[in-house]
């Protein structure tokens, strides 16, 4: 019978995790999502700051310039006078001497929060130590966001900017902006700027700013010249040049349809 290929959780549930005060030992974050790595790196780093009162507790390195041995022996020193210490290794897929950290992360000292960035894909989760991180929940992937993980993305980003959304609504918001993560975290720092002091995103705020996710064209704007619609032409003029485009392009164009 052929064994069921390994997989490892989530970015997302490590998002969840630090929302909760779980704070791990060890992240080691893999995947060709770079936007969702950063994303958890970030979490991750604003969730241990709190506990670190020197800059000398916090040191970020790579994978081309650090050993696994290096950065071992730097998360097994105690802190300078903070409670926890954060060491971040980027490019952690560079390094060659990966196997040392079995041996930590059998026991890592509860001040330290090692977090290695991986970049690319792990064909073999049963090799080692990617077994051992993943039975002992400090692997984690940045899988495509889609369906059930993009709004969940969506709900814990709303969360990390201090307003709620709820699923039904993220997924709302996700749709209108077409699943691209950065025009979603564009449109919801809009939403939030016209929310106040309000704490919840409801479907009327999103959708009295989706008028303002939609991409006009130059087609778009004849069409409503045509028709008559002073409103909707305007409208689409403003969006146009709002989004960076040349007023002269959109006159020239719209002379030629009418001549």
């Amino acid at each position: 019978m052929a064994q069921t290929r390994k997989s490892a959780p989530s970015i997302i549930d490590v998002v969840k995790q630090l929302k909760q005060g779980k704070i791990l030992p060890v992240y080691y974050l893999f995947g060709e999502d770079t936007f969702s790595l950063n994303f958890g790196a970030k979490s991750i780093e604003d969730a241990v700051s709190v506990f670190i009162s020197s800059d000398f507790d916090r040191d970020i390195c790579y994978g081309d310039e650090r050993s696994i041995q290096d950065v071992i022996s730097m998360a097994r020193a105690f802190p300078f006078g903070s409670e926890k210490k954060l060491i971040v290794l980027k490019d952690a897929e560079k390094t060659k001497d990966k196997k040392f950290l079995e041996s930590y992360i059998s026991s890592p000292p509860e001040f330290s929060v090692l977090v290695l960035i991986h970049n690319g894909t792990i064909t073999n989760l049963s090799s080692s130590p990617f077994d051992q991180l993943l039975k002992k929940d400090f692997l984690y992937e940045a899988k495509e966001l889609k369906g059930d993980y993009l709004i969940s993305w969506v709900v814990e980003l709303t969360k990390s900017k201090g307003k709620n959304i709820s699923y039904d609504n993220a997924a709302f918001l996700a749709d209108v902006s077409g699943g691209d993560r950065i025009i979603i975290e564009n449109q919801l720092e809009k939403i939030i700027s016209f929310l106040g002091d309000k704490d919840e995103i409801t479907f009327k705020d999103i959708k009295e700013m989706a008028a303002s996710f939609k991409e006009y064209s130059i087609f778009d704007l004849q069409n409503a010249v045509f028709q008559k619609d002073k409103s909707s032409s305007l409208q689409i003029a403003l969006s146009m040049l709002d989004k960076g485009e040349d007023a002269i392009f959109i006159i020239s164009m719209l002379t030629k349809s009418f001549i």
